[in-house]
């Protein structure tokens, strides 16, 4: 990745984290937060969501996302998922536990990439309950 890409990358992440951290310094909730985060994404070209998505093998775009709405903390995700996926396939995003994962009393995650491991190890709720006490290897 070049010096410039990774600058835009770290640019729209900023955004993203300020507006979130508008939106609850200006009184709003977590899931407005988490959404409006998410939403600078998706209208990036930069990511793989909203309007940065990947093509499906027959040249669509399809979209994952899920958000979890806690009593504290929210997690949320969207992706185009992979590549040349075929119809009808179902990323880990969309799936509690596995592309999103929040506890109010640990940590709020969502992450995506190549699922299978993290959706067949619930591995999103699993760093939730165990990363915070160094559990993980």
């Amino acid at each position: 990745m070049s010096n410039e890409m990774e600058a835009a990358y770290k640019q729209k992440l900023e955004k993203a984290i300020r507006v979130g951290y508008s939106v609850l310094k200006d009184g709003g909730t977590s899931l407005d937060a988490v959404t409006k985060t998410i939403n600078v994404m998706e209208d990036s070209l930069l990511f793989n969501a909203g309007k940065g998505a990947v093509f499906t093998h027959k040249e669509t775009n399809e979209h994952d996302a899920s958000i979890m709405d806690g009593k504290t903390l929210n997690a949320g995700i969207s992706s185009g998922g992979m590549t040349n996926k075929r119809w009808g396939r179902i990323g880990d995003e969309p799936i509690i536990g596995a592309g999103t994962y929040a506890n109010n009393n640990t940590c709020a995650v969502s992450s995506t990439g190549l699922g299978r491991i993290f959706y067949s190890s619930n591995g999103r709720r699993y760093f939730c309950t165990n990363g915070i006490q160094g559990d993980i290897a």
